[in-house]
């Protein structure tokens, strides 16, 4: 086990290490069918599985009983109509002196193009910015300072062989802070800062608080493209997987 302190400088890098590590172990698992090789395997629950137990494994290899992982925590700074039964998919822990001193949180997508629920769609891309937007309330402290951050960083990842979320983008009018604006996933789109309406009704809507660049990895590409870091903002991470196996 290492020393939390002298772990790559600090509990944030000893945080963003783990998680690197155990995303490559995982996709590299997954695309090789070492995991998630079944029609029935192939689902969210399983990549939460399947992704929890990896970075549990990392993370304990690293720091021992100083690192530790929850599976569907509650959201802490949301009290909302929209989030009743909801609940953080997995959230990962740096422990030091039995004091919790670096929390992240993190929200899956796994999107198959044959499933239902992998069609691409406006409503589709109003509920991952949703979640988008969900995170991003547990680690930034309300203006009002109601609500402390309950986690100190957050993560987004979603799988996917549906081409369509990194090629297309919706074109139905979506009012962001008054003006019309398209969303979309896709490579090379930017997620901008602002108030997303689901409708012209304006009765659902998700705030989002930073700027995210999309840019997509695809199983083929042994180096990482990342778009810049925003400040403040969630990390994510996005793989598009064509021909994994028969099922997928």
């Amino acid at each position: 086990m290492e020393d939390t302190k002298h772990f790559d400088q600090g509990y944030k890098d000893s945080m963003n290490k783990i998680l690197e590590e155990a995303w490559g172990h995982f996709i590299e698992q997954f695309t090789s069918r070492e995991i998630m090789d079944s029609e029935r395997s192939l689902s969210e629950s399983m990549f939460q599985f399947c992704f929890a137990n990896e970075i549990l494994s990392v993370g304990r290899n690293h720091l021992g009983q100083g690192f530790n992982i929850n599976l569907e925590t509650e959201w802490g700074n949301l009290h909302t109509k929209t989030n009743r039964g909801k609940n953080i998919d997995i959230t990962c822990h740096i422990i030091e002196d039995d004091k919790e001193e670096y929390l992240c949180a993190i929200e899956l997508k796994f999107k198959r193009k044959r499933d239902a629920k992998g069609t691409f769609g406006k409503d589709r891309l109003f509920h991952m910015y949703r979640d988008i937007g969900y995170l991003e309330k547990e680690i930034t402290p309300s203006e009002a300072g109601d609500d402390k951050p309950t986690y100190s960083a957050g993560r987004f990842y979603f799988v996917t062989n549906n081409e369509s979320y990194i090629e297309k983008y919706s074109k139905d009018a979506v009012r962001i802070d008054c003006k019309k604006s398209d969303i979309g996933l896709n490579d090379g789109f930017s997620i901008k800062q602002g108030k997303y309406f689901l409708n012209s009704e304006k009765e659902e809507y998700v705030e989002i608080a930073n700027e995210y660049n999309i840019c997509w990895e695809h199983r083929d590409v042994s180096r990482k493209k990342d778009g810049p870091d925003a400040s403040n903002g969630i990390s994510l991470k996005l793989r598009f997987c064509q021909g994994v196996n028969d099922y997928f």
